[in-house]
Formats: C-alpha cells, structure tokens, sequence
C-alpha cells in the first residue's frame, strides 16, 4: 500500500470501520480488515493514529478468538509507545497459557 493511499485512508476516517468489521465481523471479514489495518501499519506516519484508534487491544482480541493473523503491527516509534503487555508478538500461542483446546 502506497504511504499516499495509507493517509487518504486515515485522513477519510477509514481506521475507526475497519476496527469494527474486527471486532464484530465474521471469521473472514475480520482476517480482511485485519490483514489492510496491517498494511496501514507499514506506513510510519499513520501508526500513530491507528494506535490511538485502538488497534493493539483489537489485535489483541482477535488473537484471542483464534482468528489467525499471520503479521504483527509495528508500533516502534508510536508517541508514547505501546505498553509491553500490549505487544502482539510478546503474546504466546493459547496451548503455552495453559488454555486447552475444545474437544470435538
């Protein structure tokens, strides 16, 4: 995604629709939306704007229901930056939390 594409959708508010297809879409719309907040997150001057809109503890959460997302934002140089518990990649798979799987 080009950083002018990138910025045209933050500057028309396209963050905040994205953000709600992950939290409330099906399993394929939000690995979708997903999968564009990470290519939004490629550009260094839009990070921050996504950051403030939210996006790591929705990250967070789609971990969480087992929607699988195969990037992880980067976040370096956020003002402010990100609090260590809220980093994805610090995040370890459910089986290692002790959180075991449904049986069939």
């Amino acid at each position: 995604m080009s950083p002018e594409i990138a910025r045209a959708i933050v500057g028309h508010n396209g963050v905040r629709p994205l953000i709600e297809i992950c939290q409330s879409g099906d399993s394929i719309s939000q690995s979708a939306a997903a999968g564009t907040l990470k290519n939004l997150s490629a550009v260094p001057e839009v990070r921050q704007a996504l950051a403030e809109e939210g996006i790591v503890r929705v990250m967070i959460s789609l971990l969480d229901r087992g929607i699988v997302l195969s990037w992880v934002p980067n976040f370096q140089g956020v003002r402010g930056g990100v609090p260590a518990e809220l980093h994805v990649e610090q995040r370890q798979p459910a089986a290692r939390r002790g959180v075991r799987g449904r049986a069939a």
